[in-house]
């Protein structure tokens, strides 16, 4: 998916659970579409139109058509046959992807929980959630374990303004993991750090931060602190140069790189100076010799 659920969703006719049962080949499409016969599972919105069959039409897009797997499960946001297009047979309602959607592939095992999770974005869309309802639903999303809601959960709080101090927790948690649920990972970890280092005061980001950076996740402490709009970054970055762990304190100085914090550099690097442990400081040297240059990026 290149857009948001809802935003998708808000754009269809029918938002389904299909069974491709077959693949359809028409003369007339040579290499620029691709047709499935489709078989409906589940519907969430629209109609499924008149009797008769169901063909699902794929543009044509070289190696990155999507290829679907007979009898197997997807999630689809379609919109019906357009103008401009070649017109179905007689009996058969013909699909075309929304704009930025794409057939999501959905495991025998999460089936009846996608159905769940639909429902719930259907409710949210048609209700028009108040912004607090709204954290309710991304809370919930987050902690589904399917990468598909986390990451669309993800994308969604980056719109949210204002976030308790409980909520942020619970932000926190889903970062973290949990024994029954393992932490987000990728873009979406990366997207739910941002907001929580943008959002909560440095108290609540400290123990977060640090187990950022000792995992290498630095980055991401670096955008939530770069898009925060009070002067707390910088003693976040201090406390963290502080730290005892030499790798906190080695990703510290590339933050502090990234933040363009030269002052910061050269007060670590007079510290650095003075350690007895001349493998920490070999270390420790290089690394403000690489936020140097960071501090001088375009």
């Amino acid at each position: 998916m290149r857009d948001r659920i809802m935003s998708v969703t808000g754009k269809s006719d029918m938002v389904a659970l299909v069974k491709p049962i077959r693949e359809i080949t028409r003369p007339e499409d040579a290499d620029q579409r691709t047709r499935y016969e489709i078989e409906l599972l589940e519907l969430f919105r629209g109609s499924a139109g008149r009797t008769g069959g169901h063909t699902l039409v794929l543009a044509g897009a070289g190696s990155e058509t999507p290829e679907l797997t007979p009898d197997s499960c997807y999630l689809v946001f379609l919109v019906s046959g357009v103008g401009g297009q070649s017109l179905p047979q007689e009996g058969e309602t013909e699909w075309h992807l929304v704009t930025l959607s794409e057939p999501v592939p959905v495991p025998p095992e999460s089936r009846a929980a996608y159905v769940s999770n639909m429902k719930a974005y259907l409710a949210v869309e048609a209700d028009e959630l108040h912004p607090g309802e709204m954290k309710k639903h991304i809370l919930r999303m987050l902690d589904t374990g399917i990468e598909f809601f986390q990451f669309d959960a993800a994308l969604e709080a980056q719109y949210v303004q204002d976030w308790s101090s409980s909520e942020l927790d619970q932000l926190i948690v889903a970062v973290r993991g949990t024994d029954a649920r393992p932490p987000l990972t990728g873009i979406t970890r990366e997207t739910v750090t941002i907001v929580i280092v943008c959002k909560a005061d440095i108290e609540k980001i400290r123990d977060l931060a640090r187990r950022m950076l000792s995992d290498g996740y630095t980055d991401d402490v670096y955008w939530g602190l770069y898009m925060r709009k009070d002067s707390s970054a910088d003693s976040a970055v201090l406390e963290l140069l502080a730290d005892s762990d030499l790798t906190v304190r080695t990703e510290a100085i590339r933050l502090a790189g990234l933040l363009r914090r030269s002052a910061m550099l050269d007060s670590v690097e007079e510290q650095i100076g003075i350690l007895p442990d001349d493998e920490a400081k070999a270390r420790l040297l290089n690394a403000v010799e690489e936020a140097r240059a960071l501090v001088d990026r375009d």
